[in-house]
């Protein structure tokens, strides 16, 4: 997802954030686009195993991380927290509110044509029969999975007068001991994700730290046994590892942590052996990195549908429509981008939240 600039991180922190965010969302694709067949073919089960776990477990701790330093970066009072809480109303509530009725006309649309209405069968117009069922359809249980992010970013964001008091007063210590409370209130409260602590987690380095003292703790013996682990245990989870076991979601915790040392820090090394800060085609294709998050579901699904009536379910087919679906949904995103932006400028701006084009790069996309 794209990120607003900030004018208190420096430009170098600006497009490493922008460039991280594209990673994420290029690796949310990879999370979204599983096939359930694959694990019926040797290859496709192993390709398609290992790079969503590459991805599952670093994208949502990462955003919600990047998340909360950009809201907490500069709130010197408790009373600063409410301007920037007014701000999110127009960059997360809007864009969720109008990405979720789109998302459930793009279905009820592509549920009555020929093609596709076998394989979109959810009864959506039932949901909407009582005024409670519209509700959580809309604001609770988006019409649009993938939107549970945003939905969770305003209720941290609604909290926020309260976690900066805990930030304030106890510092250091609320993400650690959120990060051992996740998985009891995640059972407690019947949820599939909880990221607190990791918004709490980018908060504090905000308010008691910086992204300087961040990089010069992350040192270059600590990241090589963090990326040792991350990849390890990608390699390994679904073909060693039980289906569950004791200690599974705190494992979990600390695949993610690992997984976001590596690629928080693997990009200053990959910026600067390779310079992909100066690819003005990269950073050209970041300025849409939160349209492609709004507007990929449930468009992908629906591709990748498509993908195995006309070439087929099996090992080959799938595991090749895997990687291609990413790259096509990138696409058209960046083309609808481009369209509604030429058309109208003013509905693209409420359609991503007011986001900016940060480079200006070459229009060869």
């Amino acid at each position: 997802m794209s990120i607003s600039k900030t004018q208190s991180i420096s430009p170098y922190y600006q497009t490493k954030i922008t460039l991280v965010s594209f990673v994420l969302v290029l690796m949310m694709l990879f999370v979204h686009g599983i096939y359930n067949e694959s694990h019926l073919f040797r290859i496709s089960n192993i390709v398609l195993s290992v790079v969503p776990r590459l991805s599952y477990r670093v994208i949502n701790p990462t955003y919600f991380a990047i998340s909360g330093l950009l809201f907490f970066k500069g709130i010197k009072t408790i009373t600063d927290c409410f301007p920037k809480m007014k701000k999110r109303i127009r960059t997360v509530l809007v864009p969720f509110v109008l990405w979720n009725a789109i998302a459930i006309l793009t279905y009820l649309f592509f549920s009555h044509l020929p093609l596709t209405r076998e394989f979109l069968r959810r009864d959506i117009i039932g949901l909407f029969q009582s005024p409670y069922g519209a509700f959580e359809f809309c604001f609770i249980r988006p019409g649009s999975f993938h939107l549970w992010f945003l939905r969770d970013l305003i209720v941290y964001v609604a909290l926020s007068p309260v976690l900066y008091w805990l930030i304030k007063r106890f510092g250091w210590f609320v993400a650690p001991i959120m990060l051992v409370a996740t998985p009891p209130l995640m059972q407690w409260l019947d949820l599939n994700h909880l990221e607190i602590a990791f918004f709490i987690l980018g908060g504090t380095i905000a308010m008691h730290s910086s992204l300087e003292a961040v990089k010069a703790f992350l040192s270059r013996p600590f990241v090589l046994v963090a990326a040792f682990i991350y990849f390890g245990l990608s390699a390994i989870w679904d073909f060693v590892l039980p289906k569950q076991f004791v200690g599974e979601e705190y494992l979990s915790i600390f695949f993610s942590i690992c997984g976001m040392i590596t690629l928080w820090r693997g990009y200053d090394y990959l910026a600067r052996t390779a310079h992909i800060e100066q690819s003005s085609f990269l950073l050209s294709l970041t300025n849409y990195s939160f349209f492609i998050y709004l507007f990929h579901e449930p468009i992908l699904f629906i591709i990748m549908q498509l993908g195995k009536i006309l070439f087929g379910v099996n090992g080959i087919s799938l595991t090749l429509l895997y990687l291609i679906n990413p790259i096509l949904i990138i696409c058209l995103g960046i083309v609808l981008a481009k369209g509604i932006k030429k058309i109208s400028p003013t509905l693209y701006s409420v359609l991503v939240g007011g986001r900016i084009t940060r480079f200006r790069a070459s229009e060869t996309f």
